[in-house]
């Protein structure tokens, strides 16, 4: 087994440039890889759910990994995936709230935010 390093960069969320709709948000993550002492970067992942779901609870879908076809441990990059995904409502704590506690869309919403995971992967 090798060692694989993922590094989550930014987050643009609900965006109809990547399909958002009135079914779906769909939000899309930059990252890299290192892996084998490769470096690959202009890497991203989009994750679709519903419109008025919370970000920290509601239901997702980690769609597969565009730019990347190397070794992954796909289950752990899910995981990792989501976990990014849910931890940036703390990055953005003026998050704009209607009545009855539902979350406002905001199209286009851009979050900065590093995060790095490692996990092993089959050669």
């Amino acid at each position: 087994m090798i060692n694989a390093r993922i590094t989550f960069h930014k987050c643009i969320q609900d965006s109809k440039l990547f399909g958002s709709d009135d079914q779906n948000m769909t939000s899309r993550i930059f990252l890299s890889i290192e892996v084998q002492d490769q470096s690959h970067s202009d890497i991203y992942v989009d994750v679709h759910q519903k419109p008025g779901s919370t970000f920290e609870e509601g239901a997702l879908q980690v769609g597969p990994i565009q730019g990347y076809n190397g070794p992954l441990n796909s289950w752990a990059f899910q995981q990792a995936a989501e976990a990014y995904y849910r931890s940036l409502t703390q990055y953005e704590p003026a998050r704009v709230k209607v009545s009855f506690g539902k979350n406002a869309r905001r199209f286009e919403n851009v979050i900065i935010h590093e995060s790095t995971v490692d996990h092993q992967v089959y050669e």
